[in-house]
């Protein structure tokens, strides 16, 4: 009678322990009990319980068996033998276990919570589910079957039932760090951003020390686009918890968006570091690469990552990307169906598929053009807000020529990220009626090209009785000025934004005139130089007219996003060597073609010697002929009236259209286009140059 006394002592003593989290201590007592008492079920039950929670897996299951044997039909035994299984990785075993504990007792909850987890973890997530909902039946407030519920929901993409089940928990248990994190990462993933980040402060709130909180409210800011936020955040979220490569790689990702690529790059080597194989690392990395422009490195990192996961679809995508740059088309394309297969509505897909279909009408034919079209369309059926389809879009009508709906899409650029609009919050001009005395901000929000190719358009609301002031580059600011009746700021000088009726963006005045190829604006010239200046640097620059005088350009500003497309190293001017004068004027210059200017002297590199736009055209109006690629340079040409030939690559910009020699918008233009050299099989201006020396009947 003692030794029973003493052994449920013990037991009691036990359960005590388990109270207060003493794992380790209730096992010595339990099997101190069994010594006094043998194979008692309930102390054998509770054993095995609590040789999981120590890990003792082993332990565990033979603890629950040696219940089963002496009680075949102990449902608890069952479900505790079920457990030990599954954490020693003998799936089939788990599950007919569990099977049984439910076949002897078809009430046992906790049973239909635990086959749950265990089909979760098997990839049958609706199985689990129908397991928990069972659970949640017979006992409609079992916390952990909610939460289990949810999370089998979330991997199923419904992402809403998810949600009220976290609803549901949170009315069980309000202050759980751990709900209120889970919740955030729902609403994230239903793309409600703001309320991810309520939920994620809350989870904070309750807990400061809950690393994982900040690091997913640091993916949230990122993904809407506030990557400064974004990164404090997971800083926040590393002071808690010092390795933490998910946090490594969310600021790795932010730096990408803000085109800190190196710095980028030292974050996923962290990550990599700790875990050589985290996917997610890998891609970031392979990314920083792709933007590094080491096209070669990425293409074999994405490789390894898809040798990895080959449903990975970020790694198809980037992958692919990589490929059209590298102009590896067939392969490209490939991969993009491939990804378009692997991801159900991949819709970034669709756009940069988009964008190599556009890339191969420059190349191949234009009705590529169309399928382009037809891959932007279907990646806005997918997102209808996503503004890159939409832009990339107007891009392809634009080349062709189709203005309407061109103009109409190129507006979503204000909706892409990182877009200026610092003056979006005024009234927008909308209409050309009643401008009258009517004060209106006419703002550039692109390059020095763009402003000066749109600046027509002033005239035009000049002429409307409208009040115009023109904000734009400090470079510009002399030379428009010169040309229009109204108030000239310098961008980034303060603007009492207040005083004006109307703003409008430059590029938008197009869309507002209804611009088509046969009503293009001031076609033959429309800016003017001072005759003061003109002569100024015609003395200064020593001209004579016994050789033609051709300005020259070959590159533009280098970070443009195509630069490698449109320019190019000086030798391409070496047909015009000692056939006529020639003035480089880009104000930049390379290394490769500083050693080139030293070997061919007849080039004056005149550039450096021009402050600002309004100088430069008085020396584009003392030459005969300007000769640029696509800069800003061609533009100014054209706007002063003066015969210019625009070199342009094989894959153009819009403005430019496709296979004519004549430009819409400038009369005095015209264009020459990079073709296959039949010597070498590569593109360049070799026949262009021909044909201009025989233009020039040089």
């Amino acid at each position: 009678m003692k030794d029973i006394e003493n052994a449920k002592q013990l037991f009691s003593e036990g359960l005590n322990d388990i109270e207060n989290k003493e794992f380790k201590q209730a096992e010595i007592k339990f099997l101190k009990s069994l010594e006094l008492v043998p194979n008692r079920e309930s102390v054998l039950n509770n054993l095995s319980s609590v040789q999981m929670r120590l890990n003792k897996y082993k332990d565990a299951k033979k603890s629950a068996m040696q219940v089963i044997k002496n009680n075949p039909k102990n449902a608890v035994g069952w479900m505790n033998l079920g457990l030990s299984e599954q954490a020693l990785d003998s799936y089939e075993a788990s599950l007919k276990a569990f099977n049984n504990s439910i076949e002897i007792d078809p009430l046992y909850f906790h049973a239909y919570n635990n086959r749950g987890i265990l089909l979760c973890e098997l990839g049958r997530y609706e199985e689990a589910v129908t397991n928990f909902n069972k659970s949640l039946e017979l006992c409609p407030n079992l916390l952990e079957a909610i939460l289990n519920k949810a999370d089998a929901l979330k991997e199923l993409k419904n992402f809403k039932e998810a949600h009220l089940c976290l609803d549901q928990a949170i009315k069980i248990k309000n202050f759980s760090d751990e709900i209120w994190a889970k919740k955030g990462d729902i609403l994230q993933k239903m793309e409600k951003y703001e309320q991810a980040i309520e939920a994620y402060d809350r989870a904070i709130k309750i807990n400061k020390n809950y690393a994982e909180a900040y690091c997913n409210k640091g993916f949230t800011l990122f993904t809407i686009g506030r990557y400064n936020e974004a990164i404090t955040e997971c800083n926040k979220a590393l002071k808690l918890k010092k390795i933490f490569p998910e946090a490594w790689v969310n600021i790795a990702v932010s730096y990408i968006e803000l085109k800190e690529y190196e710095t980028a790059l030292s974050y996923c080597e962290k990550a990599l570091a700790v875990s050589e194989n985290f996917i997610e690392a890998l891609n970031s990395k392979g990314l920083c690469l792709f933007h590094l422009k080491k096209y070669q490195e990425a293409d074999v990192l994405f490789d390894k990552i898809l040798r990895m996961r080959k449903d990975y679809g970020a790694a198809m995508e980037n992958k692919a990307n990589t490929l059209h740059v590298l102009k590896k088309y067939d392969e490209a394309l490939d991969l993009y169906d491939q990804a378009i297969k692997t991801v159900k509505n991949y819709y970034k897909v669709w756009n940069n598929k988009g964008l190599l279909l556009h890339s191969l009408g420059h190349l191949k034919n234009k009705k590529y053009f169309n399928s382009a079209k037809d891959c932007y369309d279907k990646a806005i059926k997918i997102k209808s807000d996503f503004a890159d389809a939409y832009w990339n879009k107007s891009l392809s009508q634009l080349t062709l020529g189709e203005f309407e709906e061109g103009w109409k899409n190129y507006e979503y650029r204000f909706k892409l990220p990182n877009a200026k609009s610092q003056f979006l919050t005024l009234p927008r001009l909308e209409s050309l009626k009643n401008l009258n005395k009517k004060r209106i901000l006419i703002w550039s929000e692109q390059g020095l090209g763009d402003a000066i190719q749109f600046c027509r358009y002033i005239y035009k609301i000049l002429d409307l009785g409208a009040e115009v002031t023109f904000d734009t580059s400090k470079t510009l600011s002399d030379l428009m000025s010169r040309q229009f009746n109204c108030t000239i700021n310098e961008t980034g000088k303060g603007l009492v934004v207040n005083k004006f009726d109307y703003q409008i963006p430059l590029l938008s005045l197009p869309m507002l005139f209804n611009t088509n190829l046969n009503n293009i604006p001031f076609q033959d010239y429309y800016l003017k130089t001072s005759k003061t200046k003109d002569e100024a640097w015609f003395k200064k620059l020593n001209l004579t007219k016994k050789k033609l005088n051709i300005a020259i350009t070959c590159a533009g500003n280098p970070k443009y996003v195509a630069d490698n497309e449109r320019s190019a190293n000086l030798e391409i001017f070496l047909p015009l060597i000692n056939k006529a004068n020639l003035f480089l004027i880009q104000k930049d210059i390379k290394k490769e073609d500083e050693a080139f200017l030293k070997k061919y002297s007849q080039i004056n590199f005149i550039g450096k010697d021009i402050d600002n736009f309004d100088d430069l055209a008085s020396v584009i109006q003392n030459m005969d002929l300007v000769i640029s690629t696509d800069t800003s340079i061609p533009h100014l040409a054209g706007a002063l009236g003066k015969k210019v030939f625009i070199l342009l690559g094989l894959i153009t910009d819009w403005r430019w259209m496709l296979d004519s020699k004549i430009s819409p918008w400038y009369n005095s233009a015209t264009l020459y286009r990079k073709k296959i050299n039949p010597k070498n099989k590569t593109a360049d201006w070799t026949q262009a140059f021909e044909e201009i020396l025989r233009e020039l009947k040089i």
